[in-house]
C-alpha cells in the first residue's frame, strides 16, 4: 500500500511547498527527484555521467520504475532523496543482486522479505542535518507493514559511524568497487533485532517492532563475524583497541605520525566514532572532487595518491590523508586508492575532530601541529 503525501500547497514543479518527508507518488514528483538527483550526484559529486541523461538533466535507473522514492523538502525545495527498492513491489535488479552479494541472504530470507535502500543524497548546504534519520519513520513503518526482516544499504567509508549507530551492520566482506562511486561498504539492518538496537541505544527502537517469530531469528544469523569493517559499536573497546593501537604504535617507530605527543585518554578522544577499514588492491578509498572531510591513517599496506593517471605520491604505515579537505574546507583534490590487497585504514570523524577545537583546543593544537608536520615532510621529501 502507497503512503499518501501529507496535505500541503503543491508549487509548479509538483513539489509540495510545506516542509516534511514525502514519497513521490505523482510524474511531477519523480521528475523533480530526478533532476535533484543529477544536481547533487551528476553535477555536484561528478559522478555516474555515463549513465545520466544530460539532455534533460535526470539521474534515473530501471529501478525507479517500481521502487519508492522518498524526499524531503525544506524552504520549498527538495533537499534529499532516498529509494527503497522492495521485493515486495518487484524483483531486484542483476545489478542489485551483484552489487549488495545477495546470493547468500536469499537463501535465509524471502524476496519478499528484503528491501535496499539506495542513493541517499543531500544538498550540500544542507549536510549538517540527520535527514537520514528524518527519512526513517515513512520508510521503517512500511517496513513493519510488509514484514521486511532485513533492509540493505551501501555507504561510503566517512558516514559508517552514523549507519553503525542507527543499527546496520556489515554482513559480507565483498565491498563495492566502482570506478564511478568509489569504494562502498555493504551493510544490513536486521529490522526486528531489537535487542541489539536497544544494546547500541539506536534511534529507531521507538520506531520498529518485533514481532518474535521464528522468522526474524534467523535472519539475524545473516550478519557477518568476519567484517572487513571495525568500530567500537560492533565489538568491545578493549578489542578495538587491540586491533588499532599496535599498528598506531609501530608506525611511530621512525616518523612522525598523527597522534605523535597525545596521551592515551587524549588519543581516545580523537577515536570517538572512528571505524576502520580494510580494502583489496584497486579499492579507491577517497575519489577526487567529492565532499567528505574526514581524516585517514593508514595502518596497514600501501595506498596510491593519484591525479587521473599521474602518481603523486605512496602511503604506507602511519601516513594521513584526507587532510586537505579537512583542513580547508574543500572537495577532495586527489583519488587515493589501495596499492596491495593487505590495506587497513583508520577513518576518523570529521565532527569528533572539529568539536575538539572547541571543547580541548589543547588536543586539538596536537593533532594540527602533527598534521603540519607530516604534510612538511612529505613536501620536502619530494622536494
Amino acid at each position: 500500500m502507497m503512503e499518501e503525501a501529507p496535505q500541503a500547497k503543491i508549487q509548479a514543479d509538483g513539489v509540495p511547498a510545506e516542509g516534511g518527508v514525502y514519497m513521490a507518488t505523482t510524474d511531477s514528483e519523480k521528475q523533480a527527484v530526478y533532476q535533484f538527483r543529477y544536481d547533487v550526484y551528476v553535477r555536484g559529486m561528478n559522478r555516474l555521467r555515463t549513465v545520466a541523461d544530460h539532455e534533460q538533466r535526470r539521474f534515473l535507473e530501471a529501478e525507479d520504475a517500481t521502487a519508492r522514492q522518498y524526499y524531503i523538502v525544506a524552504d520549498g525545495h527538495i533537499v534529499a532523496t532516498l529509494r527503497l527498492s522492495s521485493g515486495a513491489d518487484a524483483p531486484f535488479s542483476s545489478r542489485q543482486l551483484r552489487q549488495y552479494d545477495l546470493a547468500p541472504i536469499l537463501n535465509r530470507v524471502t524476496t519478499e522479505r528484503l528491501a535496499i535502500g539506495e542513493r541517499f543524497m543531500v544538498r550540500e548546504t544542507y549536510r549538517g542535518r540527520d535527514l537520514l534519520l528524518e527519512f526513517m519513520t515513512p520508510l521503517l513503518r512500511y517496513v513493519n507493514q510488509q514484514r521486511i526482516q532485513l533492509v540493505v544499504c551501501d555507504c561510503e567509508p566517512f558516514l559508517l559511524d552514523r549507519y553503525l549507530g542507527l543499527g546496520f551492520r556489515p554482513y559480507t566482506s565483498n565491498n563495492v568497487n566502482s570506478p564511478e562511486i568509489g569504494y562502498l561498504v555493504p551493510l544490513a539492518l536486521v529490522v526486528e533485532d531489537l535487542d541489539y538496537l536497544q544494546s547500541i541505544q539506536s534511534p529507531l527502537c521507538d520506531i520498529l517492532e518485533d514481532f518474535d517469530d521464528d522468522e526474524s531469528s534467523s535472519t539475524r544469523k545473516i550478519i557477518a563475524t568476519d567484517t572487513t569493517v571495525l568500530s567500537e559499536k560492533l565489538v568491545s573497546r578493549g578489542d578495538y583497541w587491540k586491533e588499532i593501537v599496535p599498528a598506531l604504535e609501530a608506525s611511530g617507530n621512525d616518523r612522525i605520525t598523527f597522534f605523535d605527543d597525545l596521551s592515551k585518554p587524549e588519543i581516545e578522544k580523537c577515536l570517538k566514532r572512528s571505524t576502520t577499514i580494510e580494502c583489496r588492491q584497486g579499492d579507491y578509498v577517497v575519489r577526487k572532487g567529492t565532499t567528505a572531510r574526514n581524516l585517514f591513517v593508514t595502518l596497514s599496506g600501501t595506498l596510491e595518491v593519484r591525479d587521473k593517471n599521474r602518481l603523486v605520491n605512496v602511503l604506507t604505515t602511519g601516513d594521513v590523508f584526507g587532510e586537505i579537505a579537512f583542513l580547508l574546507g574543500v572537495q577532495r583534490s586527489m583519488d587515493v586508492r589501495a596499492a596491495t590487497d593487505d590495506v587497513r585504514v583508520l577513518c576518523l570523524s570529521e565532527s569528533v575532530l572539529r568539536s575538539l577545537i572547541e571543547t580541548d583546543p589543547a588536543v586539538a593544537a596536537k593533532l594540527v601541529q602533527n598534521i603540519a608536520k607530516v604534510v612538511s615532510l612529505r613536501l620536502l621529501r619530494k622536494g
